[in-house]
């Protein structure tokens, strides 16, 4: 038995200076990602001037906005293609950093090559062939592009999530490096959700650019300046993570299709990541079209989307210390229903904005401010969850297969965020996105809050205490080997 003792290797404690480090990417990756799915609706589809004659610093519509077979868009194709593409690459990439023997360490040499590429396919998106016109071909273009970028920050995102149970082997440990995490994604939304939209109305203001460019060039620039910033974040874990130093892994021998089919027949992971797509599906809507909420329902203008998104971004924050504290006490399953049924609610009262007796812009700022809770739990808890779902998985079966974990939820969640996506755009094409023509944008917000709210009952069977009572035990086990 000592033998044993002396040839078991021990890795290294995680050190907290180094979780902080690791949480830089979640700034990177959010910067970029946000890019993408805030400004990307915007940038190809013109918001047009209504009959009141009122307007907003106008953008050349890029590609129609007819539906296509009567229910879906140029865009909706375009999101939905690149989301297939995204899709099946999860799991692909899941199981190759699993099964990786790379001397760099089995996650770490993805982020290693999958940086650059992920800032340069965010900013191509939006350097489309024909940049003053409506086109088929910029559709195509912006198909690919989406699918290129997808598929890069697949590459890089599930092999840094599945660090989360093999660096943190303890849920205090996880939920400090998630909670980091949140605050790290919250930073990155808050640079291109505030920081950006004033960037874009400095330069729209500056003079910088003239003539008919002027509003175009203006966000492009603010785009590539910003998705700069997330790639630098993207660097230091890279440079600092040495993760056989800190993991007691060894390569995993399952197959792809046997290690995705295993994954799905975990009840436990099922009933969580059907409740966790439930969610981002709402939160993709407002993501990608929360800038209409202010623009057309409110009559405002990019600086008050900076504004709006102030109270999201900070009102979060400060819910993360009461978000950790209700999650030790209450438990994840309760915290997770309760993000999902307030999150409902608020989307369910987008359908009212501009109608309130009251100022309706203090009302978007209070139920963005409100909407901050759910957000929090969403950013703190998921994580932390599926990486006690994983780390069971590994220890019952002697398989490290973490990243298939993270792999089918971003697989599932790619795939939920498309359909919401092809939903805006029929709800746009069908009842309208303008001035004086908004139905569409309105409708937005009761159509997710239905999706949301099903996925509380999904979490309700989430068997957390039983998850828990188990890894204790396994713990126990094995620090008595």
């Amino acid at each position: 038995m000592i033998g044993c003792e002396k040839k078991r290797f021990e890795p290294d404690k995680f050190p907290f200076w180094k979780t902080v480090i690791y949480g830089l990417s979640t700034t990177g990756y959010t910067i970029i990602e946000s890019l993408v799915l805030t400004f990307c609706t915007v940038f190809y589809l013109a918001i047009e001037k209504g009959h009141e004659g009122r307007s907003v610093p106008g953008l050349v519509q890029l590609v129609s906005n007819r539906s296509v077979g009567g229910f879906i868009t140029i865009l909706g194709l375009a999101f939905l293609f690149s989301r297939v593409v995204d899709g099946v690459a999860d799991p692909l990439i899941a199981a190759w950093s699993d099964r990786c023997r790379s001397p760099w360490g089995r996650r770490r040499v993805f982020l290693i090559f999958s940086a650059l590429p992920l800032f340069i396919s965010s900013v191509l998106v939006f350097f489309p062939p024909f940049p003053h016109r409506v086109s088929n071909i910029n559709g195509l273009y912006l198909g690919l592009c989406l699918g290129a970028f997808f598929f890069f920050f697949t590459s890089y995102v599930c092999p840094y999530l599945s660090l989360i149970p093999e660096l943190m082997p303890t849920d205090r440990e996880r939920l400090r490096a998630t909670t980091v995490q949140a605050a790290c994604g919250m930073l990155g939304s808050a640079l291109v959700l505030i920081g950006t939209w004033e960037l874009i109305s400095y330069l729209i203001e500056s003079g910088l650019y003239q003539g008919t460019v002027r509003i175009q060039r203006s966000y492009q620039t603010g785009i590539v300046i910003t998705g700069l910033i997330g790639l630098i974040f993207l660097i230091p874990p890279i440079l600092v993570i040495d993760e056989r130093r800190y993991t007691r892994t060894t390569p995993s021998q399952t197959g792809l299709w046997t290690s995705l089919a295993l994954t799905l027949k975990k009840r436990a992971f099922v009933y969580y990541i059907i409740g966790n797509i439930a969610f981002n599906f709402a939160f993709t809507v407002v993501r990608t079209i929360g800038a209409y909420y202010v623009l057309v329902l409110l009559r405002g203008n990019e600086r008050d989307v900076a504004r709006y998104m102030l109270a999201f971004s900070v009102g979060s924050v400060l819910f993360f210390l009461p978000v950790i504290y209700l999650a030790a006490k209450y438990g994840k399953r309760i915290m997770m229903m309760l993000a999902n049924t307030t999150f409902a609610l608020f989307m369910f009262l987008i359908m009212f904005l501009g109608k309130s007796p009251f100022d309706n812009k203090m009302v978007l700022c209070g139920l963005f401010a409100y909407a901050a809770f759910p957000l929090a739990i969403q950013h703190i808890v998921a994580n932390a969850t599926l990486s006690s779902v994983a780390e069971l998985d590994a220890r019952e079966t002697a398989q490290q297969r973490q990243a298939m974990f993270f792999g089918v939820q971003g697989l599932l969640q790619k795939i939920t965020n498309g359909l919401a996506l092809v939903m805006v755009g029929a709800l746009f094409s069908i009842y309208g996105k303008d001035f004086g023509n908004d139905l569409g944008v309105r409708l937005s917000g009761p159509f997710s809050a239905i999706i949301c709210l099903s996925g509380t009952y999904f979490y309700y069977r989430y068997p957390d205490k039983y998850i828990e009572a188990r890894l204790n035990y396994l713990r126990g086990r094995y620090e008595r080997v």
